[in-house]
């Protein structure tokens, strides 16, 4: 991660703003009622040299936050405030998950957390399914 810097709230912000932009009426209500001001959460070891990953919505025990190493918003749960628990690296722009955010309220059906979780060896996929 040579040359490697953690993205800027001023920066997030405009990301968020750019993203909302592109969400439908229903995907703005929604984010409005589950935001919360950006602050960064510890996610160890992966978002130990940026200071943590900001995180941007919390509904239930899931946060929306933003991945600056693989540029893209990602939903993970946790058990702790300020904690998450699962890195992803999904790679998706906020007004996607706020889309399946929506699905997920109207029909209870694709977990929004659902997604690519921490890269792993292959020899512990391989081992996993053996």
């Amino acid at each position: 991660m040579s040359g490697w810097e953690a993205v800027a709230l001023e920066e997030l912000r405009d990301l968020i703003n750019q993203s909302l932009a592109q969400s439908s009426a229903e995907s703005r209500r929604v984010f409005g009622l589950i935001q919360i001001p950006p602050e960064k959460w510890a996610l160890p070891p992966w978002g130990d040299q940026g200071g943590g990953f900001w995180v941007i919505a919390v509904l239930g025990q899931s946060a929306i936050w933003y991945n600056d190493i693989e540029e893209g918003f990602n939903c993970s749960p946790f058990t702790r405030l300020g904690i998450l628990d699962q890195y992803a690296c999904d790679q998706l722009e906020l007004h996607h998950w706020l889309f399946r955010l929506n699905h997920y309220l109207a029909t209870g059906k694709g977990f929004p957390g659902e997604g690519l979780g921490a890269p792993e060896a292959i020899s512990q996929l391989q081992a996993r399914a053996d």
